[in-house]
Formats: structure tokens, C-alpha cells, sequence
């Protein structure tokens, strides 16, 4: 999933979850830089042009509610560390960010 960019079709009545790639929509403050030097400046994400991953299970059947966050609902989806930190290193070195849909 994360060197395709695929969106995958879960068993019936559990929906698709995929990579989608959206616009950053507040000023994030570049930690490392700000623990370094002590200046805070923004993160630019100059190597995905500004874009943002998000990792989504969109589900179809609304008896039941999905939380991709903290919200209190019946499932919750939190992708592991590994995974993460692996896609974050497959963005920054191999540009996969340009093979996600938009969300």
C-alpha cells in the first residue's frame, strides 16, 4: 500500500482504507530546528510541496462509527510505529507522495 498507493477494499461492510495525500491547514513548528537553535519556524514540506499523508479507513456501513483519531467510537484506527516512520522514509527518498490520491 505505501509503494503503490493503492486504496484497498476491506470485507463487505468494512469500507477501503488507503493513503491519501491533503494540504496542510495550520502552521506546524519545526521542533528539532526549535530545540537546536531555539528559532521556531514553520515545517514546509518542501520535498512533498507542501502536502500531508493521511492514512484513512473510510467505512460504508453506518450502524457502526470509525474514529481514525482519539473521538470515543466502536473501532479505531491507529497505524503502527514502524509503519509510519517507514512511510515517512519512503515520501522523503522516493517521492511516493505523488502516487496518493487526494483526500
Amino acid at each position: 500500500m505505501i509503494e503503490e498507493g493503492k486504496v484497498y477494499q476491506l470485507p463487505p461492510h468494512l469500507g477501503t482504507v488507503g493513503i491519501y495525500k491533503t494540504k496542510k491547514t495550520k502552521k506546524m513548528v519545526d521542533f528539532d530546528l526549535y530545540k537546536k537553535t531555539g528559532i521556531k519556524a514553520n515545517i514546509r514540506n518542501l520535498h512533498s510541496h507542501g502536502a500531508m499523508v493521511k492514512i484513512h479507513w473510510r467505512i460504508q456501513w453506518p450502524r457502526f462509527k470509525v474514529s481514525n483519531y482519539g473521538s470515543p467510537t466502536v473501532f479505531r484506527f491507529k497505524l503502527c510505529r514502524n509503519l509510519s516512520r517507514y512511510l515517512a522514509q519512503q515520501i522523503k527518498n522516493n517521492n511516493t507522495i505523488s502516487k496518493y490520491y487526494d483526500y
